[in-house]
């Protein structure tokens, strides 16, 4: 085998921890705003809510949930009660973006404080340096702060349960 291919295969480990560690969080967010979604809609404790979360919820893009959730978001009227309301749009989607880049393309190389993704269809690299992971991360703690915020906001925080630990 060649010593270059054999450095590079090194570093696998490292490349799955950083693809799951980034879904991981991404998955983690996805969750909290389906508990937002889905408690806007029990407020009636309606038996019906569980084929709502499985047959409706759970088969809806991210994206589709973004846009679920800022709409459920106008209609609960919170907006001058939960500060930053108005940026979650825009950090959950910058959440995703990053998620699906790094699930859906294969890793070409890992740098010193980077790794590079390469499109399986075109060929087109993403890198992820060590910047782009702390900003990440601050995008999540400020999309769970706030959707949190939310929560308590509108009474749903008891019935928050969290994700099972994985």
């Amino acid at each position: 085998m060649y010593d270059f291919i054999k450095e590079d295969f090194e570093f696998l480990p490292d490349v799955v921890n950083l693809r799951g560690f980034i879904i991981s969080k991404a998955i983690t967010i996805e969750y909290t705003m389906e508990v937002i979604i889905i408690s806007y809609f029990m407020e009636d404790d309606s038996p019906k809510i569980s084929n709502f979360r499985d047959d409706i919820l759970l088969t809806l893009t991210y994206s589709k949930k973004v846009e679920l959730l800022s709409k459920v978001i106008d209609h609960m009227d919170i907006a001058e009660k939960v500060p930053s309301i108005n940026e979650l749009k825009g950090v959950l989607t910058s959440i995703n973006k990053l998620r699906n880049k790094v699930a859906h393309q294969n890793w070409g190389a890992v740098g010193e404080s980077e790794v590079h993704f390469i499109n399986k269809s075109d060929g087109d690299g993403l890198i992820v340096t060590e910047n782009d992971m702390k900003d990440f991360l601050n995008k999540c703690e400020k999309a769970k702060t706030i959707m949190d915020f939310v929560l308590g906001v509108c009474g749903y925080w008891d019935k928050f349960i969290p994700p099972p630990s994985s």
